[in-house]
């Protein structure tokens, strides 16, 4: 069995089949970061970094430590109970609908990044999965499920920024009204807004006030969004 933090982390990485790279997206940590905690270079990293990771491969962050984690040396660093109780303090205030690795979960794949803002080519990259609570999806098939990150801000009142990463239903009409859907638009052109019927065409909205509304001649549903990720918030 692994003894150290790296180690572990190596080991369940592996175990889920997610390169270092694809873990450090999908958790929003530096790709180098989670090579560093692998390597030792960084033994003791921070609760909120374990979780992050812990939650993103559908892990109890308690995977993680081992009897040398946060022992307290000459220097006075924290001991092992202080920093336990600090990774219980934030696994406690996770709300239970966010705590993804409870119950049982299913692998959404990451197709890559979709424009959040003006309208723009998508970047499409083999992202690897993420993990979700099959609860979470409903009704709605995990085949038809893919993942996309935001790339922009034009969502922001909707707390969707840059970077998150948003479960899109593959779905190719405006079943629901208002709601946040991929679209494709003239030019190869793809955006995330909010999409409704008004007068006979599709408007886009978007709920960040500096970007305008557009109806285009020629709209392409690609999806519906279900919700996005969540992320651990620091002490």
């Amino acid at each position: 069995m692994a003894n150290t933090i790296g180690e572990r982390l190596a080991e369940l990485r592996k175990k889920h089949g997610l390169s270092a790279r694809q873990l450090g997206i999908q958790s929003g940590i530096d790709p180098i970061q989670v090579s560093r905690i692998e390597k030792g270079t960084t033994p003791n990293p921070s609760p909120e970094t374990l979780i992050k990771l812990a939650r993103t491969m559908g892990e109890d962050p308690g995977v993680f430590l081992t009897e040398n984690y946060g022992k307290k040396n000459n220097d006075g660093e924290e001991t092992l109970s202080e920093t336990l109780g600090k990774v219980r303090e934030l696994f406690n205030r996770m709300p239970k609908g966010e705590l993804q690795f409870l119950g049982e979960v299913v692998k959404i794949p990451i197709r890559g990044y979709v424009p959040a803002g003006c309208p723009a080519e998508s970047e499409q990259i083999d992202g690897g999965y993420v993990l979700v609570a099959k609860r979470d999806l409903g009704d709605v098939p995990s085949k038809k499920c893919y993942s996309l990150i935001v790339s922009g801000e034009s969502l922001s009142g909707d707390d969707i920024n840059n970077t998150d990463n948003l479960v899109i239903y593959e779905i190719h009409e405006v079943d629901i009204e208002d709601k946040i859907y991929i679209v494709r638009i003239a030019d190869n052109q793809c955006v995330a807004r909010h999409v409704s019927h008004v007068d006979g065409r599709l408007r886009l909205r978007s709920s960040n006030a500096y970007y305008e509304d557009i109806e285009p001649e020629k709209v392409e549903i690609l999806g519906r969004a279900l919700f996005k990720q969540p992320k651990v918030e620091p002490l």
